[in-house]
């Protein structure tokens, strides 16, 4: 018998959530006599008895997970809403009394969901002088239901605008940038000149914008239950005679920070060098080889590595001979300043990362290989040093980093890596993680969330997260050209590794004929170079390259080479790189409580099927998602799509 699409929904919530599931689950064919019965399958494979074209409780349990969450097929038609909500600071109003522009912005901020930080975080609460208010707009007109959130709440319909949004992640190893950056505009109708004074009397800047989506025709929608379109914060509002236009950015700007802003300046128990006054302390991350410290107070041997507390000191030199350890270690600057060093040996004050030489001056330059950063604990594996800059440099909080992407970048790139910058360092923490990540081909971002995770370039996963067919493409996709070294094959792939703070040359050591502690030939170059090939590139292919070596931070060869071998098997062969634009989708879905909750389906890393006539795709070729241009106002999603060659293909 034909059924109607709530028929099913009603039918899957009773079976699912009120009688629990069986092994059997009964769905409708839309072109079937009669229902029929079959075995659910966790690998989403069906029998003949389910056509492609039918609509079943079985397709609708493609995406059954194990939090009892059903995916419902999408609809062409639907009628969507995009809500705005502004955390903004009411300049004009008396503390402790906020004067409102307007009715809509009477509620508090408490309102909006919780939010854990204050400046810190990018989104400033009152600051016990001005008021902080709640601006709330909407591309349609819509109002909260009591058992809402926010509860019996008008959202003005000035939304002309209500978000464009782009997105972008790299691609290329040796692409420098490895952020995901977020820059978006919502513009608001004024053509009646009610907001003329929105931008005087308002500051948003580094305040929370949250935008979400939902559909109005669903029965019992809630505002709660909408899709999280953007959450970061404001930039700036700027006002026209027909409209106000507010830019905004994600969190990831909170990274665009000094990654240190402890500087020296003079001491009341050392003489500090002169020349260091005003510059910035050196910072090291994990396993660090051959670094150059920095001379605080030369008159007392006293040098620098690292800012705050490090793990240990393993080997110091000078000219490349060894310089014994002390075995003292005291607690701060003020006690190693006033210890006795043995000449010909070395203290240490690993609380400020500093050690002390026994003979001064030294002959020549003096290098030191130690273990970094161990304030909270020592890391060494770039997901853990990513995070502690994050937490601890970029002053962001537990809750606004994504942990499903750092555990598993912790997983796949387990190896010790060093990092380090000097006292002429001016690396934001943004650029440190930037930098970091590039090691392993990998990125950092946010993707409208308003938590930030790390991640990886990677071939497509096993399991799309959509299947994009004909149906769905609003334009012809459009083939892209590759950028950097992914646009023509490569027959080999290098990475720089054990990483050489300080190379010295031949003056720099002693004779040749005295046995010095550093390897001379280590001595000598900045990096090691590991590599990977692959010579059946090189047929039918008379132009493939030897890509330039990427620098990675990795301390282990063997690490460097699994990385190369990465790269290899990523871009040997040229992918294929398309854009396409599709509706702007939200799926909806159906939670065990019987309510209806709205999820964008397509996100920065997510992988999708597509399926086009053009370009090899008429069987389905699954690709990552690497940028997105949203398109809220025009109801569109402009996707760049990528996926490797892991084997020659022929791409029509």
């Amino acid at each position: 018998a034909r059924r109607s699409l709530d028929d099913m929904r009603a039918y899957l919530n009773h079976v699912l959530f009120r009688q629990g599931a069986g092994a059997f689950l009964y769905g409708w064919n839309w072109d079937a006599a009669e229902p029929s019965a079959a075995t659910y399958s966790p690998t989403a494979r069906y029998g003949e008895a389910y056509p492609d074209a039918a609509i079943t409780a079985a397709t609708a349990l493609d995406m059954f997970g194990l939090d009892g969450v059903i995916r419902l097929p999408f609809r062409p038609a639907v009628d969507r809403v995009v809500t705005v909500e502004v955390q903004a600071a009411d300049l004009a109003a008396t503390p402790g009394r906020p004067r409102l522009a307007a009715a809509w912005a009477a509620l508090p901020w408490a309102t909006l969901p919780p939010e854990n930080g204050g400046a810190e975080n990018g989104a400033r609460a009152s600051d016990g002088r001005v008021p902080v208010v709640v601006l709330r707009y909407t591309d349609k007109a819509f109002a909260t239901v009591p058992d809402d959130q926010p509860a019996s709440t008008w959202f003005d319909p000035r939304g002309a605008v209500p978000l464009v949004i782009e997105r972008s992640m790299p691609i290329a190893p040796e692409s420098r940038d490895r952020a995901i950056l977020q820059v978006g505009r919502i513009d608001l109708i004024n053509a009646d000149g009610a907001l003329d004074q929105v931008p005087d009397v308002y500051d948003v800047a580094r305040r929370r914008v949250v935008v979400r989506a939902g559909h109005r025709d669903v029965a019992g929608a809630r505002h709660r239950d909408f899709a999280l379109l953007f959450d970061g914060v404001g930039d700036e509002l700027t006002g026209t005679r027909n409209a106000v236009a507010l830019t905004v950015q994600g969190m990831a700007g909170l990274l665009d920070r000094p990654l240190t802003t402890r500087l020296y300046a003079e001491h009341p128990a050392i003489e500090v060098s002169p020349d260091l006054i005003g510059k910035r302390m050196p910072l090291g991350f994990g396993r660090l080889r051959n670094v150059e410290p920095v001379a605080v107070a030369p008159a007392l041997g006293i040098l620098q590595l690292s800012a705050r507390r490090i793990q240990a000191v393993h080997a110091v030199y000078d000219r490349g001979l060894p310089i014994d350890p002390s075995g003292q270690d005291v607690a701060d600057l003020a006690a190693l300043a006033a210890l006795e060093v043995p000449p010909g040996h070395f203290a240490t004050c690993l609380a400020e990362g500093l050690i002390r030489l026994g003979t001064t001056p030294p002959v020549g330059v003096v290098t030191v290989d130690f273990d970094g950063d161990a304030e909270g604990g020592f890391v060494s594996d770039t997901a853990g040093i990513v995070r502690r800059i994050m937490l601890d440099f970029a002053s962001l909080t537990a809750d606004r980093l994504d942990p499903a992407g750092f555990a598993a970048i912790a997983a796949d790139c387990p190896g010790v890596i060093g990092w380090w910058q000097g006292s002429d360092g001016t690396a934001t923490a943004g650029e440190a993680a930037s930098e970091i990540l590039r090691g392993i081909n990998g990125w950092w971002g946010e993707d409208g969330t308003g938590r930030i995770g790390i991640g990886m370039i990677r071939a497509p996963a096993a399991t799309p997260a959509l299947v994009i067919d004909p149906t769905m493409i609003l334009e012809a996709p459009e083939r892209l050209e590759m950028p950097g070294s992914t646009a023509r094959a490569a027959w080999r792939r290098r990475v720089n590794h054990t990483r050489n703070w300080r190379p010295l040359t031949a003056s720099d050591l002693p004779p040749s004929d005295v046995e010095t502690a550093l390897d001379r030939s280590f001595a000598a170059e900045t990096w090691r170079v590991a590599s990977a090939a692959d010579l059946g590139v090189l047929v039918g292919r008379a132009a493939a390259q030897d890509v330039e070596p990427v620098d990675s931070w990795f301390d282990s060869a063997a690490d460097a080479e699994a990385h190369a071998r990465q790269l290899l098997d990523l871009y040997g062969r040229p992918g294929l790189m398309i854009s396409l634009a599709v509706p702007a989708l939200l799926a909806e879905e159906l939670t065990p409580a019987g309510d209806i909750r709205f999820v964008r389906p397509v996100r920065i890393g997510a992988t999708v099927r597509v399926i086009h006539p053009r370009y090899g795709l008429a069987q389905g070729r699954d690709m990552v998602v690497i940028a997105t241009s949203e398109q809220w106002d025009r109801g569109r999603l402009v996707l760049t799509l990528w996926a490797p060659n892991l084997q020659d293909e022929q791409v029509a």
